[in-house]
């Protein structure tokens, strides 16, 4: 599954899938990444997984860090399975944001709030 938005991203089920258990098996590779690159991925695997009579199962052979981590956290709690050595996590999120707010007082800027 590929999320860029430019594209549509769509996913169609088997007239099968109606009937008895249907498994969906995702082979997930991931070297990490932005997590908003793969909040449209993984908002489809989570669809899958609480859909009834679908078995949602990922699979991880080397490696599912940061976005492909959420993605493979999707499978609960149908079924992951990871290689012995596979990496599978996330070290965290930075941030970085700059505060200027001393030095527009300093000039004297001061805020408006226009209320509608």
């Amino acid at each position: 599954l590929e999320s860029n938005s430019s594209q549509q991203s769509s996913l169609s089920l088997p007239p099968s899938a109606q009937s008895p258990t249907v498994e969906v098996i995702v082979l997930l590779e991931s070297p990490g990444g932005g997590v908003s690159q793969y909040g449209l991925a993984a908002s489809h695997l989570q669809r899958l997984r609480s859909t009834p009579n679908i078995l949602l199962t990922v699979c991880i052979d080397e490696m599912a860090a940061s976005g492909g981590y959420m993605m493979a956290c999707m499978s609960s709690p149908n079924q992951l399975y990871c290689a012995p050595f596979a990496m599978v996590g996330s070290i965290g999120v930075i941030g970085q944001a700059l505060n200027v707010q001393k030095t527009l007082e300093k000039y004297g800027v001061q805020p408006y709030v226009f209320r509608g």
